[in-house]
């Protein structure tokens, strides 16, 4: 997907949400680096997630400080991109598919309430499939997160959510990644449970 908005807008600012987990997951850490030596204008911002308490944008959202938010992520920014496809679980599916009180299309909304209200997301990848994503990063000489070499359907996340877990998330880290599955256990006791 920043490859597509590149060739319409070379210098887009593009944020990367990073919580503890994330470059425990995949290969995001190699991935982002190459993008930045291309000279592509990322910014990673530290979330915190998991220690909440030093989590300012969760501690701002509890408090109804809707103006931090936007500050901290978009900036007062009218519309963003965001690579999300229908084929990545159910709850994706239901948000990006047309709805009546949508007269955009279903591939670019507005956000009608919430957080982000009056804004637009745009999802140009809405319909591509996991086989066509690496098709195209393969095409282009693209850095690509190595989950994608595991076959067609695939999700990918930056963070762990009951979403990720119930796709294999979980499963894919341990069995291929057992040294950041052992980091994991470390920061989420919990998860010694997990089969």
């Amino acid at each position: 997907m920043l490859d597509l908005v590149r060739e319409q807008y070379p210098d887009i600012p593009c944020l990367f949400l990073k919580s503890e987990e994330s470059y425990l997951m995949y290969n995001y850490k190699d991935v982002i680096a190459d993008y930045m030596e291309r000279g592509v204008n990322i910014e990673v911002i530290e979330t915190n997630r998991l220690s909440e308490n030093n989590f300012e944008w969760t501690k701002a959202r509890k408090a109804g400080n809707k103006d931090f938010t936007l500050q901290a992520f978009f900036r007062g920014w009218d519309g963003m991109f965001i690579g999300l496809r229908i084929e990545e679980s159910k709850a994706r599916r239901i948000t990006l598919i047309k709805k009546s009180n949508n007269e955009i299309g279903d591939k670019i909304m507005k956000y009608k309430a919430g957080q982000r209200e009056g804004m637009f997301r745009c999802c140009p990848m809405a319909y591509w499939t996991g086989f066509e994503v690496l098709l195209y990063l393969k095409e282009k000489k693209l850095p690509y997160l190595d989950i994608y070499d595991e076959g067609e359907q695939i999700r990918t996340t930056a963070r762990l959510t009951g979403d990720s877990v119930r796709q294999n998330t979980l499963f894919w880290i341990k069995q291929n990644k057992p040294e950041n599955w052992n980091l994991l256990i470390k920061m989420i006791p919990e998860l010694q449970y997990y089969k």
